[in-house]
C-alpha cells in the first residue's frame, strides 16, 4: 500500500533540489510536498509548501502537476483566497485520483473503501456534467458492489451507467455510438448475470 510518510520525506528532499535549482523543480517539488502535507491533514505545514510552490511558480505552466488542487485546498483552508491559483480546474483532477484510490483499496481488500472513493468520483463527476466519467465510475461502482454481495446496490449502479451511455449514444453520430452501444450491451449484461 502507499506510504505517504515515505512519500513526503522523499519530496522534501526533492525539495532541497529544487531551491538549489530553481524554477518548475523548485515548483514541482513544492506542490508534491504539499499534497502530501494535505492528505496527512497538517494544513500549516500544506500553506507554507503551497505558497512556497506559488512563489516558485513559472510562467511555463505545468500541465502535468496534479498537486494544483491540494495547493489550493490547502491556501484556501489557511486563508490565503489571493493566493489560491485562480485557473485550476478544480475537482476534475481528483475523479482519477479517487478512482485509483478505488482500485487500490479494492487490492488491499477493502472493498468499503473502494466504494467511498468512487462514490466521491461519482458525485464530482456529476457536479461537473461530465457523463463520459460518470457510466464508468457507475460501471466500477456496480462491480464493487458486487464483490461485497450487495446486488440491489450493483443493479442501481448498472442501470445509471446504462441510462448515461444509452443518452451519450443519443447524441452522437451512428458510427461514432457504435462503440458506446457495445459498452451498453456489456453492461446489460452485467445485470443479467447479477440478477
Amino acid at each position: 500500500m502507499f506510504d505517504l510518510h515515505r512519500a513526503l520525506e522523499l519530496h522534501k528532499e526533492a525539495l532541497e533540489l529544487g531551491r538549489q535549482l530553481g524554477g518548475v523543480s523548485r515548483e514541482l517539488a513544492a506542490g508534491e510536498q504539499c499534497a502530501d502535507l494535505v492528505e496527512l491533514g497538517d494544513s500549516a505545514a500544506a500553506v507554507d509548501a503551497a505558497l512556497e510552490a506559488r512563489t516558485a511558480r513559472t510562467r511555463a505552466r505545468m500541465f502535468t502537476d496534479l498537486s494544483r488542487p491540494a495547493q489550493t485546498e490547502a491556501l484556501l483552508r489557511g486563508g490565503h483566497t489571493d493566493e489560491a491559483p485562480q485557473s485550476l480546474p478544480g475537482d476534475r483532477y481528483r475523479i482519477p485520483i479517487l478512482r485509483t484510490r478505488s482500485k487500490m483499496a479494492m487490492a488491499a481488500g477493502d472493498s468499503g473503501g473502494a466504494i467511498q472513493h468512487l462514490d466521491a468520483a461519482a458525485q464530482i463527476a456529476a457536479r461537473l456534467g461530465l457523463p463520459g466519467e460518470e457510466w464508468i465510475i457507475y460501471r466500477d461502482l456496480a462491480r464493487a458492489h458486487q464483490r461485497v454481495g450487495s446486488m440491489r446496490a450493483a443493479r442501481t449502479q448498472q442501470a445509471r451507467a446504462r441510462d448515461i451511455l444509452g443518452t451519450l449514444a443519443q447524441d452522437l453520430p451512428s458510427s461514432s455510438a457504435e462503440g458506446l452501444l457495445r459498452a451498453q450491451v456489456d453492461v446489460l449484461r452485467e445485470c443479467e448475470a447479477a440478477e
